[in-house]
């Protein structure tokens, strides 16, 4: 390889990678083992969904019945949102963080660097 075609090569891969083909998966794909357990196991959603109705309706213990109409509305509508403030009338709770102040904190917890 001549030194011109290796200077070329190395202003192409100077900078950024992003053009690089990495191979594998796209991000957010499920592998094949995860999406057949997926597919196997949503074959039983509506099954699932009718005996969590049953029981909401017709179990004998209180606590059951709360359990699956709970579950019953986390799947239907999603999880209710919880304060992280025990004050209702607070403002919202703001969070500022350098994270590169977080990365250090982390490591000196970590014992890997001294403060």
């Amino acid at each position: 390889m001549s030194k011109e075609q290796r200077d070329k090569m190395s202003a192409n891969t100077e900078g950024s990678f992003a053009n690089l083909n990495r191979g594998g998966r796209p991000k957010g794909a499920l592998n094949k083992g995860t999406a057949e357990i997926k597919a196997l196991a949503q074959e039983h959603g509506p099954a699932a969904i009718a005996k969590l109705a049953y029981l909401m309706e017709n179990s004998g213990n209180e606590a059951e019945q709360r359990a699956a109409a709970a579950e019953l509305l986390n799947r239907g509508y999603g999880k209710a949102t919880q304060m992280l403030a025990g004050d209702k009338d607070a403002d919202p709770i703001q969070v500022e963080a350098n994270m590169t102040d977080v990365a250090k904190l982390l490591l000196v917890k970590l014992g890997e660097t001294s403060s």
